[in-house]
């Protein structure tokens, strides 16, 4: 009788390991390929869409050429210091699988005398035309000091993927990109 038992407990035991493993694999695993393809599909040189921007507290030509690089090293330059942006460079984190989840973009301070702390920026995949491999948003800029903010800035992906890292610490002319 005991035999039977123990048998019962042994395979009762086996399949909650077999239902834990399944589980896991159904749930952590699809999130984890999620966030891998994020990552992969935000790399690249990205240009603002002057048509879906509202860029009203500047004139064309300060926002015109407008680009961004991010770098498959968690790193982000824009060609330049604009001033609706609070730093030119900075580092991001791609968004998590989930429904409300965001990418953050956290900007570097400008100099070691800046008392403010950490400045984060929500991005968005575009909820426009549905195109998140090509087309990111970035929701409530923060400017720098009495400067004019663009609230929503719109960038469109002009290359698929960018794997080179951008030297944190140029600036670069429009030239070179």
């Amino acid at each position: 009788m005991r035999s039977k038992k123990n048998k019962y407990i042994r395979i009762t035991g086996y399949v909650i390991i077999i239902v834990t493993l399944f589980l896991f694999g159904a749930i952590i695993i699809p999130k984890k390929i999620f966030e891998v393809k994020q990552k992969e599909n935000l790399l690249g040189l990205y240009e603002i869409d002057i048509t879906k921007t509202d860029y009203s507290n500047y004139p064309l030509d300060d926002v015109r050429n407008c680009k961004l690089m991010i770098n498959s090293d968690g790193s982000f330059v824009f060609n330049k210091d604009y001033p609706f942006i609070y730093n030119y460079k900075g580092k991001w984190k791609p968004r998590k699988a989930g429904v409300e989840e965001w990418n953050y973009f956290y900007f570097d301070k400008p100099s070691f005398n800046d008392s403010q702390s950490s400045i984060s920026c929500q991005v968005g995949d575009s909820w426009i035309d549905n195109t998140t491999d090509s087309l990111i948003v970035f929701n409530s800029l923060t400017p720098k000091q009495n400067k004019k903010p663009i609230h929503i800035l719109f960038m469109q992906k002009v290359n698929k993927t960018y794997h080179n890292k951008v030297e944190k610490n140029i600036i670069f002319s429009n030239e070179e990109w």
